[in-house]
């Protein structure tokens, strides 16, 4: 008998993995009928969702998910008609709530970020294949650059960065903070700070050399447990608070502070912006990674005027628990990036 029980038999046949005929499956099951759709061997999903939570006012965002339909209306289903405006670097669409359509058409590019405008807060939900980042360059023009930040963890931004051409004076912002590269030291704040990028980001990217990169990829992660906070500036604990949300622009201010002449900074001490007793922006100190015992204070202004707008300083020295208010006045402009933690 053959080990089929077959009497002069030929046994299994090629190619089969049974005596019944049947073949070995992808899983590696005989017989078996493979994964279910949409699903891989383990039961996992092949796609994934990315969920975005949209505030009242303005909000950036990018994807790291490539969906089936990219279109304005499967992206944003708007169903309580929430989102107004979507802002890309070069293009935009408004919603007609009277006709229930986005004009003009608009289609979403995992390489670029988005801005937001809504009437009160709402979330999207983003079905799609994980992007395949090794093979996803992101191109970079000289000056301003809406980047998407396409892997699916977290990445100091060293290791984000890492193939992207770099100079003395480039900066990258999301919209609550930001970090400047220094040549021959790197970004500040960086890797030695923990400050990270975050699946669903939306970022900035000004650069002086034209060039393109592509991110890490996931296999390549040891396990990243950062906890650096892109909001340390926005915190509501704080003595003076700013609605960042409520703002079109923003702007950089890397800044000292001198009182009398005299070069001031301790723990705990505040710099802050304001228009009309509003606040429009705050920083707490921070060590400056090129002075043994001096702070700086690295300032994110907001505005809803593109340039023009005059803000003053106030200083808060928390060893004298003193504010000291408008010991200068800056001109906004959009975008604009003020000073750096050397000069």
């Amino acid at each position: 008998e053959d080990e089929c029980g077959v009497c002069d038999g030929d046994g299994i046949a090629d190619g089969a993995c049974d005596c019944d005929g049947n073949v070995v499956d992808e899983c590696g099951e005989c017989a078996g009928d493979g994964p279910d759709e949409g699903f891989d061997c383990d039961g996992n999903p092949l796609q994934i969702t990315l969920d975005i939570e949209l505030p009242s006012g303005w909000g950036w965002f990018s994807m790291n998910v490539v969906p089936n339909d990219a279109s304005v209306e499967s992206i944003v289903p708007n169903e309580n008609g929430a989102v107004q405006t979507i802002k890309g670097q070069n293009v935009y669409t408004q919603y007609y709530s009277e006709w229930d359509t986005w004009y003009p058409a608009f289609e979403f590019d995992v390489t670029q970020t988005y801005v937001v405008n809504s009437s009160t807060e709402s979330s999207i939900d983003i079905t799609g294949d994980e992007v395949d980042v090794a093979n996803t360059p992101i191109t970079l023009c000289s000056g301003w650059n809406w980047i998407g930040y396409l892997p699916q963890i977290a990445w100091d931004v060293d290791t984000a960065l890492a193939s992207a051409t770099l100079s003395h004076g480039d900066i990258l912002k999301t919209q609550t903070s930001y970090t400047n590269y220094y040549g021959g030291y790197g970004w500040y704040p960086g890797s030695a700070e923990s400050f990270v990028l975050n699946p669903g980001d939306g970022l900035k990217l000004w650069v002086q050399e034209s060039s393109s990169f592509t991110y890490p990829s996931s296999d390549l992660a040891t396990g990243n447990n950062y906890a650096y906070d892109l909001s340390r500036n926005v915190n509501e604990e704080l003595m003076w608070t700013v609605d960042y949300r409520q703002f079109e622009f923003n702007g950089t201010i890397t800044s000292k502070v001198f009182i009398d002449e005299n070069r001031v900074g301790s723990v705990g001490d505040l710099l802050a912006v304001f228009v009309n007793g509003e606040c429009r922006g705050v920083a707490q100190a921070m060590q400056s990674p090129f002075e043994d015992e001096n702070l700086v204070f690295l300032l994110m202004a907001y505005s809803n005027e593109v340039a023009g707008e005059e803000m003053s300083f106030s200083y808060y020295d928390a060893s004298e628990d003193k504010v000291y208010n408008d010991i200068q006045i800056i001109e906004f402009e959009g975008d604009m990036a003020v000073g750096d933690a050397i000069d």
